[in-house]
């Protein structure tokens, strides 16, 4: 993601918290399974407002993330829009929320074309690093 999206200090700083938040949850046993990017960061906007974000996850222990965990994706203070899905879920359901998010996140802003991006981060345990 750094390579294609890290071009300046703003767009490091997001990807850096990105990196931490998803390091917190991995921290409390919840391993995000994959992420579906859209909005300003994944346009060629210079200065993106936020990392917008829908996050499949999976449980390692336990049947429900621990209090750190859930306040850790509650949390919105950092530049990272992220909505959370587990990927237990259904399919049907992941499928809906992807092709919900994807709408929104490609919306026309000015200028600007939105597209999204599909990250696997089971095979990219270090998105921001790639």
């Amino acid at each position: 993601l750094r390579l294609h999206y890290g071009q300046n200090g703003r767009r490091q700083a997001l990807l850096d918290a990105l990196d931490h938040r998803l390091a917190v949850l991995r921290d409390h046993d919840i391993v995000p399974s994959a992420m579906l990017m859209g909005g300003s960061f994944v346009s060629d906007k210079a200065e993106p407002g936020d990392v917008d974000a829908l996050i499949a996850y999976r449980l390692t222990h336990g049947d429900a993330p621990t209090e750190v965990a859930r306040a850790a994706m509650r949390k919105s203070n950092d530049g990272l829009d992220l909505r959370f899905v587990p990927d237990d879920a259904g399919p049907v359901m992941l499928f809906k929320l992807c092709c919900f998010f994807h709408t929104m996140y490609q919306r026309i802003d000015g200028a600007h074309l939105r597209g999204c991006l599909l990250v696997d981060l089971l095979n990219n345990d270090d998105p921001g690093k790639e």
